[in-house]
């Protein structure tokens, strides 16, 4: 196995593995889509695999994740902006 791609092609179709995981289409498909599988959901792919005859560690899966985007805008820069006023002095 080399990467990610790979787990999933261990059954035939998304349909198959969602299936066999006991998880929804979609929700594999989209798996699938990120390159990436949950943590939550490791346990489960390592012990179908198994049934299917192919071993997976969970060192591999996290190695073939893909990292986690982060999510929403970038923080803006502020700037501080400085009064344009003259400063007053007592005398």
């Amino acid at each position: 196995m080399q990467a990610i791609r790979d787990i999933f092609g261990i059954w035939d179709s998304v349909g198959a593995m969602a299936k066999a995981l006991s998880r929804k289409y979609d929700t594999v498909l989209a798996w699938r889509t990120r390159g990436r599988i949950p943590e939550d959901a490791w346990t489960d792919v390592i012990a179908a695999a198994q049934i299917r005859g192919v071993m997976i560690t969970v060192a591999q899966i996290l190695e073939f994740n893909t990292p986690i985007k982060k999510r929403g805008k970038p923080p803006s820069k502020i700037k501080v902006l400085r009064s344009k006023r003259p400063e007053t002095r007592a005398a």
